[in-house]
Formats: structure tokens, C-alpha cells, sequence
């Protein structure tokens, strides 16, 4: 029998929190992984898990857990193979929270009732990178794009925010994943003279592409200017200010963004010992509007939740001036950074200047009736 996995956020009562729950899906045919855990007997706890079994078994496991007065959020910090998440849920009748995944599909064709699409995606990457250059003055573009759909996606998403603002693509470099040598990218992309390099590429690759980068000394001189699309506080502690310094980069949150985002911030770091990345962020802010959509709603019923998170307005921490749209996708501001100089840091962290706002209304796709089925008349 074929089997399948997936990850689920677990909420556990009071009185369920010492008791072997989790291991008890054992018996029922399935194999775990704890991702993450905080639990204490007596108090309410949270568990993350990546399940593996049946979809048979899966779907007793889920419902044994509901049984016993678990409540059970599909997909928590899933990115990828989101879209068969989403499809999973829909099928289980669960509620998915989405929240590290850019496809723009989950508000398109894989658009569902179960789902919210939360903290960013390719549409919003694209439009921020490109409208927020063009407003500093800069017309011409290069792309360097890895060559599978989220390349691919995230360049047609930007091509035309570029026309509309009088810019112009001046060409497109596709290479494979998992490049180590980008020099030869790299001199080819110089001798077109761009003004800005839209990077779309993420792990190993942008790695390589930042540090190549700066042995040529194009982040020094600043121009042309490298936007990595897939960026956040890990890439700068793992490679350096002295590295990526005046890389600009799309991001959801940033935790000095204002005193609210401080606050949360200073919070996670007294427990964790480091500042959030977005993906943290929106893994807890996906979580406290879904119990709060639960409590207005007062029914777990997955399509009730997601329809009450779509009549709230969303202000936390993370998202501001925000909304879920009725194909599923959480609306809000979204920004632009710049890497700070090793001179302008003033300690740990502080490795970003926010250099642009978008509006959530500029920055995401319109609804679409021709592929979501939710938009449909």
C-alpha cells in the first residue's frame, strides 16, 4: 500500500498533556517524527509532527487524535509539497495553515475551503523586488533563475511589474540546481550592465551566488544590485555582514520592524536564544489566528474556521494592515531590506534596514475567478 506522510501541528488540552497520546499512533499503524515539542503536564502544549503511514491509517490516526481532544491544524510550516498538503486537508476536512510555502498556486488552481495561504509568495516576492527598484530610479534587469517552476513562476511574476514601471529585462540566465561555480553567471551578467540582478534561487545555490558575488566585488561597489529573492537572518549569520552587505531582498517580517514586532521578538529570544526569521514568525502568528478564529467561531469544523478567518481583520506582530481573501490568501504589507555594513550593525541581528513598504493590495496577485473555484461566480 502506498505510503504518504505529512505534518500536523498538535494542541493538547490540560489534562491530556502527560498522557501517551502520541505514542499511541503506533498501534494504529503509523510511524512519527516529533519536529517540535513544548509540553508540560498540567499545562496546554503544542507538538509538531511528520506523520508516515496509509492514507488509511493517517486519516484513523488524525481521527483518534480528535477523539481523544487533540486539536489538529494540517501543514504548519510546510514548504515543500504544499499543494498536496492543501489537497490532503481538503480530503481529511482539516483546516491547513500554510506558512513557508511561495507558491501561487494555493490561491489558484489548488485553491481550497481548508486552507489559508499566510506570510508570502512568488507574486509578492516578485512585486515588491521590482516595484520597490524602479521607485530608486533603476530600469534595467537581469535575471539569474534556477532552472525549475519556482524560477520560472517568480520570473513571470516580475516581468510585468518591470514593463509597467518603463523597465526591461535584459536577459535571463537559467542554471541547475545545486550549482557550485556561478563566475562564469556572473561575468556574463556584468558585461550587460544591469542595474539590479533578480536572483531566484534559495539554499546551496544562493549561497554560492552571494559569495562568488562578493569575490568579484560587486556587492561592494553596489551596482549592479543583487536582490536573492529566497533571503532571511540565517543567510546573513551563515555568510556574514562583511559578505552580503547592500544586498536588498524581499521579506514578510522582519523582527525590528516597529516596538510590536520588538516586543514578540525579545520574547523568542529569551526562549530560543536568537531573533525569528519570517518563517518562525509566521508559524506562530498562523497558529494564535487560527485558535482565535476557533474561539470566535466556536466549533473546530475546518470550513467554519477558515470562513471566520476570512471575516477577521488580521493585526498581530507579523502581518500588518492584513486580511484573508476569500481564495484563501492572507493579504498584507510586505517589505524590502537592505543588508547592512559591518559598520552600520550596531550588534547581534541587526542585519536588515527596511528601505521600502508595499501594501498588501500592490504587492499580491488579484483574485483570479478563471483558475480559483472559490472566486467562482
Amino acid at each position: 500500500m502506498e505510503q504518504m506522510k505529512i505534518k500536523v501541528g498538535l494542541s493538547f488540552p490540560p489534562e491530556k498533556a502527560d498522557k501517551p497520546v502520541v505514542t499511541n499512533l503506533v498501534k494504529k499503524g503509523l510511524t512519527f517524527n516529533i519536529l517540535k515539542a513544548s509540553i508540560s503536564p498540567g499545562k496546554t502544549g503544542n507538538v509538531i509532527l511528520e506523520l508516515a503511514g496509509s492514507e488509511k491509517d493517517i486519516k484513523g490516526g488524525v481521527k483518534y487524535l480528535e477523539d481523544e481532544g487533540v486539536d489538529v491544524i494540517v501543514g504548519v510550516n510546510m514548504a515543500a509539497g504544499a499543494v498536496e498538503v492543501v489537497k490532503l486537508a481538503e480530503r481529511f476536512d482539516k483546516v491547513a495553515m500554510v506558512s513557508d510555502s511561495g507558491s501561487g498556486l494555493l490561491a489558484r488552481e489548488a485553491c481550497t475551503p481548508n486552507h489559508v495561504h499566510w506570510s508570502w509568495n512568488t507574486f509578492s516576492y516578485a512585486a515588491v523586488a521590482t516595484k520597490a527598484m524602479l521607485a530608486e530610479g533603476h530600469k534595467k534587469f537581469y535575471y539569474l533563475t534556477v532552472d525549475y517552476s519556482f524560477g520560472h513562476e517568480m520570473n513571470e511574476a516580475a516581468s510585468p511589474h518591470i514593463e509597467a514601471g518603463g523597465g526591461e529585462v535584459l536577459g535571463t540566465i537559467f542554471h541547475p540546481l545545486n550549482s557550485n561555480d556561478f563566475s562564469a553567471y556572473l561575468l556574463q551578467i556584468q558585461s550587460a550592465r544591469p542595474d539590479v540582478v533578480i536572483a531566484t534561487n534559495s539554499g546551496n545555490d544562493a549561497v554560492s551566488m552571494i559569495k562568488q558575488s562578493g569575490e568579484f566585488g560587486i556587492l561592494d561597489a553596489g551596482k549592479p544590485i543583487i536582490v536573492p529573492m529566497v533571503f532571511s537572518l540565517t543567510d546573513v549569520e551563515a555568510l556574514g555582514l562583511d559578505v552580503t552587505q547592500n544586498l536588498r531582498a524581499p521579506i514578510p517580517f522582519y523582527w525590528d520592524r516597529d516596538e510590536e514586532s520588538r516586543e514578540w521578538s525579545k520574547k523568542f529570544q529569551a526562549k530560543f536564544g536568537k531573533m525569528p526569521t519570517y518563517f518562525q514568525a509566521a508559524v506562530y502568528s498562523t497558529t494564535s489566528n487560527y485558535l482565535k478564529a476557533v474561539e470566535k467561531a466556536g466549533t473546530k469544523d475546518a470550513k467554519t474556521v477558515v470562513k471566520t478567518l476570512k471575516s477577521m481583520d488580521i493585526s498581530d506582530f507579523f502581518a500588518q494592515n492584513a486580511h484573508v481573501r476569500e481564495d484563501g490568501q492572507m493579504v498584507h504589507d510586505m517589505y524590502l531590506v537592505r543588508v547592512k555594513t559591518p559598520e552600520e550593525s550596531k550588534g547581534d541581528y541587526d542585519f536588515f534596514e527596511i528601505v521600502a513598504t508595499i501594501p498588501g493590495e500592490e504587492a499580491y496577485q488579484p483574485m483570479d475567478p478563471s483558475t480559483c473555484k472559490l472566486v467562482q461566480d
